[in-house]
């Protein structure tokens, strides 16, 4: 009687289809929530409202030339224009809600614009994209008033004067030149500093 010998069940080349379909589902899943996150304007608490792009860093220094001059429509519905001011020191700031050091530097330039009265200094907040509801929603939350906030919604001037960071200031003098570009979070001994030089000379 011959001798019957089992054999080994001969496996299937290649992964298991259950183990395919395990690996599958979470490749889904992921490129679905990368689908998600583009759509909504991609990844982390950026702005919903148009970013302002940084320009080339090789940009041409405004300080010492006549200040780029403007027209926006401000926060109280009129137009402002740049030479409208001219006469009195004029800090052109740009900056944004989002923006964390601009949001720190608010209240102090407010502080500055009430001790101003009506020919002193001005602010003239150059908000980068945002629109007016977001503007007031976030003063009326943060319990800010008082500053000149123009709507700068295509970010044309923010291009114009080379921004590439935010809050950024120049700092006008009473003949419409700037005389200091400011990078950065105005402090009070900033703008005390500025407004003295401007004064011995």
């Amino acid at each position: 009687m011959s001798e019957v010998t089992s054999q080994p069940p001969v496996k299937p080349n290649g992964p298991s289809p259950i183990l395919l379909v395990f690996l599958i589902i979470p490749l889904f899943g992921i490129i679905a929530a990368v689908a998600l996150a583009i759509s909504e304007g991609g990844f982390g608490s950026q702005p919903v409202s148009p970013t302002p792009q940084a320009v080339s860093s090789d940009f041409v220094s405004l300080v010492g030339e006549a200040a780029p001059d403007f027209s926006l429509t401000g926060l109280d519905g009129a137009k402002h224009q740049l030479t409208d001011y001219k006469g009195r020191v004029t800090f052109v700031n740009f900056w944004a809600t989002w923006c964390g050091p601009c949001q720190v530097e608010l209240p102090t330039l407010e502080r500055f614009m009430t001790q101003q009265g009506s020919d002193g200094a001005m602010v003239l907040a150059v908000n980068a994209g945002e629109s007016a509801d977001q503007i007031t929603t976030y003063f009326k939350q943060n319990e800010i008033s008082g500053l000149n906030v123009l709507l700068d919604s295509n970010i044309e001037v923010y291009t114009a004067y080379g921004i590439n960071a935010l809050p950024t200031t120049f700092i006008v003098d009473k003949d419409g030149v700037i005389r200091f570009r400011h990078f950065g979070m105005l402090r009070q001994e900033d703008i005390d500093g500025y407004m003295s030089k401007l004064a011995s000379t």
